[in-house]
């Protein structure tokens, strides 16, 4: 009773309101949100959900319209939450809106298609994932979670695994690369178009001085020096990002779709995509799409690039999968898109303990993360596949996997 009252108190915290509360309330009582569950991202509790909980239901007038996204291997409810909502405490929410799809929250299928409720921020979508039935799925890929069992508090397989594998895609998508900050030089952005303002009128005088842009709102735009845009051609919005030895990271926060060009003046665009925050001021340049060979998979390598992880752009403490991060190796290395990483803990010292000879502990792989960018300043990739919640700067890195 004192562990629940405690997780109770945690549940007010991070969802204070009322319906939020109540959902996590009900999912305490029947187990969704165990101790494990909360603390690892990769793992998640086998205690059957019990859906006639009013809170978990969708209600009348909830807003789930604009957003999906499409499951891939590897994904989570807890991880797509974090994503799209900015909290990973926030996935009974993900879960109330797609019962319909997903019939037990802690086993979702490669090709499922999930609704996003209302409020989360708009992200690329892969457009190149086969729209397969769940069975069908299931059949091919299995399960993209494994559980683990009340009784043994293990994991039953390990996520660290191939990727871009046994369904029809390019090694990288579409999505993650338009998506995935780099590494620039610091005057990069002398060149690029601004967002210079709202092609929203206010009503109310006061909202007239706000900076912020929001997802399929029409904006003013000076374009990139030298650009010849027509209308329906794409623009993306950048912030600038953390500063790194010879470059800065620059971070796509969303794509826009210009609809006029201006002859001596501001040209129009609207919103399309959205990945973080939008604000006037930010640099606008020409959107360029990943061209890579469809059945291009990367192989196995032994003893390849080393590297670090040199910066999280997103700032977030603990990067999990689906996010960012940059690698201090370069394209002078011979690294391409689509190169994958494993990212681990090195040979380190074992415990003295008394009465046992001083051993060597090896190598522990991390995470697994695929090359989506490079420049010759540093390399971007995505984490695909995780096993130990410790990601951060500093982290050792190594090619395993080498594209063609």
């Amino acid at each position: 009773m004192r562990l629940f009252k405690q997780h109770e108190r945690l549940a007010t915290r991070v969802a204070p309101r009322g319906t939020l509360r109540a959902a996590w309330t009900a999912a305490l009582a029947v187990g969704l949100a165990s101790p494990a569950a909360l603390g690892a991202q990769d793992v998640t509790s086998t205690a059957a959900p019990d859906t006639s909980a009013p809170a978990l239901q969708t209600q009348p007038g909830d807003s789930t319209a604009g957003q999906t996204h499409t499951v891939k291997k590897g994904d989570t409810l807890w991880g797509l939450a974090g994503f799209y909502l900015s909290d990973p405490f926030l996935w009974p929410e993900i879960y109330r809106v797609n019962t319909s799809v997903v019939e037990d929250p802690h086993w979702i299928y490669p090709g499922e298609i999930l609704r996003v409720p209302g409020g989360a921020r708009l992200v690329a979508t892969d457009d190149m994932m086969p729209r397969m039935q769940p069975e069908q799925v299931r059949s091919v890929l299995g399960a993209t979670v494994f559980t683990l069992g009340v009784s043994q508090r293990r994991a039953e397989s390990s996520r660290l695994a191939e990727t871009a594998a046994g369904y029809p895609h390019t090694a990288v998508r579409q999505g993650d690369y338009i998506a995935a900050p780099w590494v620039a030089r610091n005057d990069a952005a002398r060149a690029d178009g601004r967002l210079v303002g709202s092609a929203e009128l206010a009503g109310i005088a006061q909202a007239s001085s706000r900076r912020r842009i929001f997802p399929q709102e029409r904006v003013y735009v000076s374009l990139p020096a030298g650009s010849s845009l027509a209308p329906g051609e794409r623009l993306v919005a950048l912030s600038e990002g953390p500063r790194l030895p010879g470059g800065t990271v620059r971070v796509p926060t969303g794509v826009l779709e210009v609809e006029r060009v201006g002859s001596g003046e501001a040209s129009t665009a609207r919103v399309v995509q959205q990945f973080g925050d939008m604000y006037l001021g930010q640099s606008v340049m020409p959107l360029q799409r990943l061209s890579m060979p469809q059945d291009a998979r990367p192989a196995p390598l032994a003893g390849g690039t080393e590297a670090r992880v040199v910066s999280v752009p997103s700032g977030v403490v603990l990067p999990t999968v689906g996010y960012y991060v940059i690698l201090s190796s370069t394209a002078n290395d011979g690294v391409k898109v689509g190169d994958q990483f494993t990212l681990y803990e090195e040979r380190r010292p074992g415990p003295s303990l008394q009465g046992v000879d001083p051993v060597t502990l090896p190598e522990e792989p991390i995470a697994l993360a695929q090359v989506v960018k490079v420049t010759d300043l540093g390399t971007t990739a995505i984490v695909v596949s995780q096993r130990h919640p410790v990601i951060h700067e500093g982290v050792s890195a190594r090619m395993t996997a080498k594209m063609p």
